[in-house]
C-alpha cells in the first residue's frame, strides 16, 4: 500500500543504510577526514572496536553484579527483586549518564544549526522541557517506590 511505502524502509533502502553505516565506522576506525569533515558517527559508536569492548566490559560487570546479588539473596534465604534492579541500575548509570550528556550536546548542536527558525528552536526547548519534567516526576515515583520497598523490607 502506499502509506506502507511511505512509512517502510525498503529492503534495497535498508541494505544502503547498512553499508553507509559500515563505512562510517571504517572511516571513525582510522580516523580520517572526507571531504575536510570528521564523518559524524552518533550511535555507530558500539561498532567501533573500542566501543564494543566498552559496550561488553559494561554488559559483563552489569551481570556480575546481578548474578553476585542473587548468590547472596540465595544464600540468606531470601528473594528481592528491587535490589537486583538496583544492582543492575547501579552499573547502568554511567551509560544514562553519558547519553544524557550527549543528548545535551546535540541539543545544544541543533539549536545552533536552527537559531534562525525561532519556532522550531522554540519547539525543540519546549520539548526538552518536558522531556525533563517527565525525567523528574519518574525519578521523584522512583525514589518514593525505593523507600516504600525499604519500608516493607523491615
Amino acid at each position: 500500500s502506499e502509506e506502507k511505502e511511505s512509512t517502510w524502509y525498503t529492503r534495497k533502502q535498508m541494505q544502503k543504510i547498512r553499508c553507509e553505516s559500515m563505512i562510517a565506522v571504517r572511516i571513525m576506525n582510522t580516523g580520517r577526514k572526507v571531504d575536510g569533515n570528521i564523518t559524524c558517527g552518533r550511535g555507530l559508536e558500539a561498532m567501533t572496536p573500542e566501543g564494543w569492548e566498552e559496550r561488553a566490559l559494561s554488559k559483563q560487570w552489569v551481570h556480575e553484579s546481578v548474578f553476585d546479588t542473587q548468590h547472596h539473596q540465595q544464600m540468606q534465604g531470601y528473594t528481592d527483586e528491587f535490589e537486583l534492579a538496583t544492582a543492575s541500575d547501579n552499573l547502568s548509570r554511567l551509560s544514562k549518564v553519558t547519553a544524557v550528556e550527549k543528548a545535551a550536546y546535540d541539543f545544544d548542536e541543533a539549536k545552533n544549526i536552527y537559531e534562525g527558525d525561532a519556532d522550531l528552536v522554540k519547539l525543540l526547548t519546549q520539548i526538552v522541557n518536558q522531556k525533563d519534567e517527565d525525567y523528574e516526576e519518574k525519578k521523584i515515583s522512583a525514589d518514593s517506590n525505593q523507600r516504600a520497598g525499604a519500608l516493607v523490607s523491615c
